[in-house]
């Protein structure tokens, strides 16, 4: 065994980073699982009673889905930054922007713009994405 893998085994912060990703997988995404749940459940009956869902708390869910995110990224060892309480909790706007950009309409005129652009082969395009005429 290398003495880098050594230093590595005997250094306390990859066993805190373990002690940290455990709570986290134990017990906060079961915290996370009974807030969807009940976020699941007031909106559906919200949706039924007066046609839309709750905005504060869709607002809400938004946060609480980039929470799960920041977590999972966290323990997977995509992230070095510890999620909330260790750091701000998350606003949710990057997911609402997100969502709000891909609607059924847009994916649609996406992939019908990509077919007719491999049926037609490569063409010119101006400045706006345009096909100009050659």
């Amino acid at each position: 065994m290398s003495e880098e893998s050594k230093n590595r085994i005997i250094d306390p912060n990859e066993w805190l980073r373990l002690l940290f990703m455990l709570l986290y997988a134990a017990v906060v995404f079961y915290v996370i699982k009974f807030i969807v749940t009940v976020i699941l459940i007031i909106q559906f009956l919200s949706r039924l009673i007066t046609g839309a869902p709750l905005e504060r708390l869709r607002k809400f869910s938004a946060q609480v889905s980039a929470y799960g995110y920041e977590i999972f990224q966290y323990v997977s060892y995509n992230s070095d930054d510890k999620p909330f309480p260790f750091s701000d909790w998350p606003s949710g706007l990057a997911l609402q922007e997100a969502s709000a950009g891909s609607t059924t309409t847009g994916s649609s005129e996406q992939a019908s713009s990509s077919t007719q652009q491999q049926d037609e082969g490569p063409q010119s395009r101006d400045s706006e994405g345009e096909p100009t005429d050659q």
